[in-house]
């Protein structure tokens, strides 16, 4: 099962071609089972001690807001030219990473063993420019299919730098010849 476009496919859409990829509600399915157990909690809390212990609700709003504070905080968008992670969305400190493609030097994939199961993890990319990872991708879906993506869009983007560079060469190799008559 795929869960992304092929770069080829990527490519022949154009400029107009962008994947938008959030956290998934995988990552989170222990703060899930929290939530659940503490709604069961509350609910017992309330039906035998009564409703002066319904400030106990709070617990479950509060885990509620994470998991939403979870997926929107992070977006990551993948164009045929680059990766960007906007991080920080509903958080005091907001920043924008991006890495162009032709640049990307390492990528590194990270699963727990819950994450092959239920297949989601993490997705580190570097340049050379800096040592260490320079975009972090957390809990995404099919993190092996989306770095072979990235990886096939590496290529392709090399590809055509490349074959820009010669035509630059070639032109400059055989400048038009100007006649004076």
């Amino acid at each position: 099962m795929n869960s992304y476009p092929t770069a080829h496919e990527m490519i022949e859409r154009g400029e107009q071609s962008v994947l938008v990829i959030h956290r998934s509600f995988r990552s989170s399915l222990g703060l899930i089972a929290i939530l659940g157990i503490s709604i069961a909690g509350v609910m017992y809390t309330i039906v035998s001690h009564g409703s002066d212990y319904r400030w106990t609700a709070v617990l479950p709003v509060v885990l509620v807001l994470e998991l939403v504070r979870r997926y929107i905080n992070d977006r990551y968008i993948i164009t045929r030219d680059q990766v960007v992670h906007q991080q920080g969305r509903v958080s005091l400190r907001y920043s924008v990473p991006s890495i162009r493609c032709i640049d990307l030097r390492a990528l590194s994939v990270d699963q727990t063993l819950w994450g092959r199961i239920l297949n989601f993890g993490n997705l580190g990319l570097a340049t050379a420019a800096q040592s260490g990872i320079e975009v972090f991708m957390s809990g995404i879906v099919a993190p092996a299919e989306l770095a072979q993506l990235i990886d096939d869009l590496r290529v392709e983007s090399q590809r055509a730098n490349s074959e820009n560079a010669t035509e630059d060469r070639k032109i400059e190799s055989h400048p038009n010849k100007v006649s004076n008559d």
